[in-house]
């Protein structure tokens, strides 16, 4: 047991020393690409599939027009006819969709696509708010990089969450989006983020999937498989609102882990489809934000039989560390990157355990933001 946990938390070590390396290229070189020139917003369409109460439908409309936007088609999947109605009125140049029974965020998306006459849309979740000063850049990074899916950065915005609980929701958010993410983009396996991002709108119809847990993820396997491109911009691009309660905030975390253990059977399609280099990034991702956490649980139990264990866990979270703080500007408080490392493990393992009963109906995660 003690040498398959030191074999285990070396190989992990090892991956995430390659990840924090190639994250920090990532970000440098993305800034000096970055363009000033001034793009055409008119030629996008904005695509909005929202199951939320009025004011927050409404806010996200407000928002994206004083950026610039035009053109907006929403999809209001559920809830009341008279909340169409009244955005109807409210926003005359907006083409709304109402789904009276809630087909669910994809089926969603798939109707205002078909309405878009645009060649690339702007997706977005209707609680995400766009950071007016870096829209412009964000949009002409993807014309002149000539991609087919770019995706952003987002900043978490704390309600009512408990001080202590944000600080471990927001660094984990750094850690999958800053390091993780921006080390698969590296290699041109970047996974989509389906709360922002700038798209094809012909070849995001040809690969998502309507009854995928995790569709970001399968959505990006599909997109690999098909040799579309994807990239990060690395820069916070959008805000969103974090879960107000540790409940809430395991809920969404045992979503995740139920979803990946699904996509495991999915992986061989990426190996068949793609080379080695490319299908090891992207699986390494589940390792490093999935895998390496239920180790480390492990790992630390195991540490008191086998105190050389201690050691690596050390070593691991040096690394992680450094790769949080390089990502962080302005840099996170240092209190908030160790209770992340020192609690995270534990939240992971138990949404771990807790995921069987999501997946068979018995846990169910009462989605607000869609």
């Amino acid at each position: 047991m003690q040498y398959i946990l030191v074999l285990l938390l070396v190989i992990q070590i090892t991956i995430l020393i390659v990840f924090v390396i190639q994250s920090i290229k990532q970000r440098r070189l993305c800034n000096l690409q970055s363009s000033t020139s001034k793009p055409d917003l008119d030629s996008f369409d904005v695509i909005i599939a929202a199951r939320e109460n009025i004011e927050i439908i409404r806010n996200c409309l407000l928002n994206v027009l004083s950026v610039g936007f035009n053109n907006i088609i929403l999809c209001i999947d559920g809830g009341s006819e008279s909340v169409a109605s009244c955005l109807m009125k409210e926003f005359p140049t907006v083409k709304i969709l109402y789904n009276e029974k809630s087909l669910g965020k994809i089926k969603a998306q798939i109707g205002c696509l078909h309405l878009s006459t645009k060649r690339n849309v702007l997706i977005l979740d209707a609680d995400i708010t766009l950071i007016k000063t870096k829209v412009e850049s964000f949009v002409s990074y993807f014309i002149e990089s000539n991609v087919d899916f770019l995706c952003p950065y987002s900043v978490g915005i704390s309600t009512s969450m408990n001080s202590l609980l944000f600080a471990v929701a927001e660094t984990d958010r750094h850690m999958r989006q800053r390091v993780v993410r921006a080390g698969r983009d590296a290699y041109g396996v970047s996974n989509l983020s389906g709360y922002c991002m700038l798209a094809n709108r012909e070849k995001y119809i040809d690969i998502i999937d309507t009854d995928a847990i995790q569709d970001d993820v399968i959505a990006t396997i599909n997109l690999l498989n098909k040799q579309y491109t994807v990239k990060t911009y690395h820069q916070p691009v959008c805000s969103e609102i974090e879960r107000t309660s540790l409940k809430s905030y395991l809920l969404q975390k045992t979503r995740w882990s139920a979803g990946n253990i699904v996509l495991v059977k999915s992986y061989n399609k990426l190996f068949k489809a793609t080379d080695l280099t490319k299908a090891f990034a992207f699986t390494s991702s589940f390792l490093l934000w999935y895998w390496s956490l239920w180790v480390d649980f492990v790992a630390f139990l195991s540490g008191f039989a086998y105190p050389v264990l201690f050691v690596f866990l050390i070593i691991e979270g040096v690394v992680k560390l450094i790769g949080l703080v390089s990502a962080s500007k302005p840099q996170k408080r240092l209190t908030s990157i160790i209770l992340y490392i020192l609690l995270e493990p534990v939240f992971s393992t138990v949404c771990l355990a807790l995921s069987p009963y999501y997946l068979t109906g018995r846990i169910v995660e009462q989605k607000t933001r869609r």
